[in-house]
């Protein structure tokens, strides 16, 4: 290939895959300008809780200047004043990260922007949560479904007018909710109160480790389980072969001749009896070594809950139930002495 070819070739892929990584970019522009399209005509016939979100997701899409303003303008309309404000702030952020030419490019956005941070900022209602005095340790607090920091508690949050939901609980407790609704410019200071666990909730009992006389246990139970199932089904199964005896044998009035489903039934009688036997013996004696290995277990672990402690102290020798409290400066040693 000549070195004209080459380079043809090479500028036929360059732009093959500038093409392929623009297709997505493209995408997202197109749906970020329908969205924003939407969002606008939702404004223009004053519906604003369809139109602030539509502008907003057309911002995440394509993070554009002028989006980022309108988006703050629906939500000033809205009445949303605190995220009106933050938005106008977000905006001018941006703004001033532009390029001079681009810049241009926003006209009079940036002073409107500030002149509506001035405007709003007053009416922006200011909510103080805190906790009741002997609130219990570790309470967990949400403002309109957002988990708020421990931080956040005794401080001025700003927050949009309107109704807010405060919901608030600990570890095995009960959920506790409280509604606080606030005019714009109004400060509200809200002291919560967490209610505690109930005192008689079951506590959660480890169950005892898997020993080995357990798990043999276990497993000898469950076979003599097994075992009684097998002898219950076998032994129904000789009733009804016992059942045909009658019905097909007697032939002629001699007890011993049988027909040939007579004959057949005795066979199955015979089979099913023995398994049935088999069954009902090998079963209860597994049961009863498994329950004899259980109760062994039960009794070591009461055993070993009751054996005396040796506590050593400084200035004498004490012997106490494993369960008594150390004394202090004591150092206790678990087990037999």
């Amino acid at each position: 290939m000549s070195a004209a070819g080459r380079q043809l070739l090479l500028r036929s892929v360059c732009l093959a895959v500038v093409t392929a990584l623009a297709a997505p970019a493209a995408a997202g522009r197109d749906d970020s300008n329908a969205l924003f399209d939407a969002g606008v005509l939702q404004m223009e016939a004053g519906r604003y809780d369809q139109a602030c979100p539509s502008i907003e997701h057309s911002y995440e899409l394509d993070p554009r200047p002028g989006v980022l303003f309108t988006l703050a303008e629906c939500q000033s309309k809205r009445g949303r004043v605190a995220a009106a404000v933050d938005r106008y702030g977000e905006y001018l952020r941006l703004y001033e990260a532009l390029p001079p030419a681009k810049k241009k490019l926003q006209t009079n956005r940036p002073k409107t922007a500030r002149a509506q941070i001035a405007a709003l900022s007053p009416q922006i209602p200011k909510l103080v949560l805190e906790l009741a005095l002997g609130a219990p340790s570790g309470a967990l607090i949400e403002l309109d479904g957002r988990a708020l920091a421990a931080s956040a508690l005794g401080t001025s949050m700003p927050v949009d007018p309107g109704e807010h939901v405060v919901r608030t609980s600990v570890a095995n407790g009960p959920l506790s909710e409280t509604r606080v609704t606030l005019a714009r410019g109004e400060s509200r200071r809200v002291v919560l109160n967490v209610r505690r666990a109930p005192a008689d909730a079951p506590a959660i009992v480890a169950a005892p480790p898997l020993t080995g006389k357990r798990v043999v246990g276990l497993v000898l139970g469950g076979a003599g389980l097994l075992g009684l199932g097998v002898g219950i089904v076998a032994g129904t199964a000789a009733l009804v072969n016992k059942s045909d005896i009658v019905a097909h044998c007697n032939v002629g009035g001699i007890a011993e001749a049988c027909d040939h489903q007579g004959i057949v039934a005795a066979n199955h009688l015979e089979s099913a009896s023995l398994v049935s036997t088999v069954g009902f013996l090998a079963g209860g004696a597994f049961v009863t070594l498994g329950v004899v290995l259980l109760s062994q277990e039960a009794a070591d672990l009461k055993a070993a809950a009751a054996k005396p402690a040796v506590s050593v102290g400084p200035r004498r020798l004490e012997v106490r139930a494993a369960s008594a409290g150390a004394t202090g400066g004591s150092v206790f040693l678990q087990g037999a002495w």
